[in-house]
């Protein structure tokens, strides 16, 4: 019959919604979504005011904030205590209140920030604005609901520049230019990277502690005035910017905003206007050394150092002396000022290695780093001598080798709408087993029972990496060029012969790989090929749509 409605489900662990609770379940994935995993965080804050201190992170694409009491985030993989702007641990899809979303929802924040008082302010970028959520860990608040917006009018808008550019208004969605930065100074104005503007706003305290209503910015920085947004066009011309996104407010009360010309321009004295009087980051150029910096973002100031996240550069600096020497006295993510690979250049992360790092913060004696293309966030302990080049413990993966988004594991997925991915069943066995392609894990998952299949179940066997966390290209090199006979680059279709030998069309490799009998071999991870298709040996990708060679094969 024509609709019929599915009877189980593989990568979730419900159907989406039920009559009674709609809302129920309402994931997109990737993976496994529970409370404890990271989907490219952009934003990290400490609450100080409390001891031990709160953690905030921005679980950007799963547009929500988690948070944890320090002993929480202290054991690898804990869940979070607390999930703002979603309904429950599940559910991670972008709130835009202009499309019929929840008003008190997020969509893609990343900027965060906690003033003195404990409140928690998240720049919702999605949405061109930035919410208040007072003192979350508060039972009288509960988490669940902003008292105060900045950049709209209501809770139920999302425009930018809303009524036209302004002293009240924001520009700092996607469209705008990526992330927003916000941190406090020591008299509790909140400071804003206004992306799309060009410019850095100051909210004063006094119109934070009113809540006022569509409440006005009293200084810009980086424009002459409030109704002016022009980007600035040269790297070295001090007084303008060009998409700011990180920003922050030392003891000392030197401001520092990091923007697209890759550097940081630093103001002892912030007026309307002002001009920084020095910048780091020399010409992106220029060779990579202890003075480059390549896109940064996220900067901050703790115990008379500056700390830049050099995203593009894998790496982030520490800067002792910022205002009269740009050159960098440490660095974390590489083994010298001159390298910038990916992971240290292996397949795995580690605890000294870092991939796009986005966002910092720092308390008394630690780093946190936001480490976005690992999903992640590392803590590394500091003392008067530095940062520690190792982090001490991690926070959304379970270890420190786990890069995937979200929690890889055995029971989730993740798929694209643009990649066909086919599962198959195997009938020549009893009982009969199921192979998924699990396409951007880059593995292909196994069940042994497809008949006594329970909603949610974990797989029984993978290939294409040695365990269930991990989800490597071309394992273990996590590198497109390398192509090997155990590892997998973006599988997708699948067929079964009747000897029970897997065939898997390794589309990112450009061949057709066949494993033998999976189920036969008694092991559950990574199983090696014994024969390619489409290419002269395990280790060729060339492309090449010959009588002998596959070109880009997707089915």
């Amino acid at each position: 019959a024509l609709f019929q409605k599915p009877v189980k489900v593989l990568g979730d662990p419900d159907f989406i919604g039920t009559a009674a609770n709609p809302t129920a379940f309402a994931t997109v994935g990737p993976n496994w979504v529970d409370g404890r995993e990271l989907n490219a965080p952009t934003g990290v804050a400490v609450d100080t005011s409390v001891s031990p201190p709160i953690l905030y992170i921005a679980d950007s694409g799963n547009n929500r904030v988690l948070a944890y009491r320090y002993a929480t985030q202290l054991t690898a993989g804990a869940p979070a205590d607390i999930i703002i702007g979603q309904v429950d641990r599940v559910s991670n899809q972008a709130q835009n209140p202009a499309n019929g979303g929840r008003q008190t929802g997020l969509n893609n924040p990343t900027g965060l920030a906690v003033d003195k008082n404990g409140n928690l302010y998240v720049a919702d970028t999605g949405n061109n604005r930035i919410l208040r959520f007072p003192q979350p860990f508060s039972a009288a608040n509960a988490s669940e609901f902003p008292d105060f917006v900045i950049g709209q009018q209501t809770l139920s808008t999302s425009t930018a520049n809303l009524n036209g550019l302004g002293a009240s208004t924001l520009s700092i969605s996607k469209s705008g230019g990526g992330r927003t930065g916000l941190a406090f100074d020591l008299l509790g104005h909140l400071w804003v990277a206004d992306t799309g503007n060009n410019r850095a706003l100051r909210f004063p305290a006094g119109e934070l502690a009113a809540g006022t209503k569509f409440a006005p910015a009293d200084m810009v920085i980086g424009q002459a005035a409030f109704d002016t947004n022009v980007a600035g066009t040269s790297r070295t011309v001090l007084s303008t910017l060009r998409a700011p996104n990180g920003i922050t407010v030392s003891s000392a009360g030197i401001l520092y905003i990091t923007d697209q010309f890759s550097r940081v321009l630093v103001f002892p004295a912030q007026a309307t206007g002002a001009t920084a009087t020095a910048m780091l980051g020399t010409d992106p150029s220029t060779p990579v050394d202890a003075s480059s910096l390549s896109l940064p973002t996220g900067v901050a100031a703790a115990a008379g150092v500056v700390y830049v996240a050099d995203s593009s550069d894998n790496r982030v600096l520490a800067f002792t002396s910022p205002q009269t020497s740009s050159t960098a006295s440490a660095v974390i993510g590489q083994s010298t000022f001159t390298d910038i690979k990916v992971n240290l250049g292996a397949g795995d992360a580690s605890a000294s290695s870092l991939h796009t790092p986005d966002d910092l913060a720092a308390s008394a004696d630690e780093l946190f780093v936001a480490d976005t293309g690992n999903n992640r966030v590392l803590v590394f302990g500091v003392t008067k001598t530095g940062p520690g080049s190792s982090a001490t413990r991690v926070v959304g993966q379970l270890d420190f080798p786990f890069t995937g988004v979200n929690l890889v594991d055995a029971k989730g997925f993740s798929f694209a709408n643009a990649f066909p991915a086919g599962a198959v069943i195997d009938s020549s066995s009893t009982p009969a087993h199921l192979y998924v392609p699990d396409t951007f894990n880059n593995r292909i998952l196994g069940y042994s029972d497809f008949t006594h299949l329970k909603n949610g179940q974990p797989a029984d066997i993978v290939i294409g990496q040695p365990d269930f966390s991990r989800s490597i290209i071309n394992f273990p090199y996590g590198d497109t060029s390398k192509p090997n006979s155990v590892g997998l680059y973006q599988p997708t279709s699948l067929a079964v012969d009747s000897a029970g030998n897997l065939y898997v069309t390794d589309t990112g490799n450009d061949r057709v790989l066949r494993f033998p009998a999976p189920f036969a071999s008694g092991k559950t991870a990574r199983e090696a090929a014994d024969l390619v298709l489409g290419q002269s040996s395990f280790i060729s990708s060339i492309t090449d749509a010959t009588a002998t060679t596959l070109g880009t094969p997707v089915s």
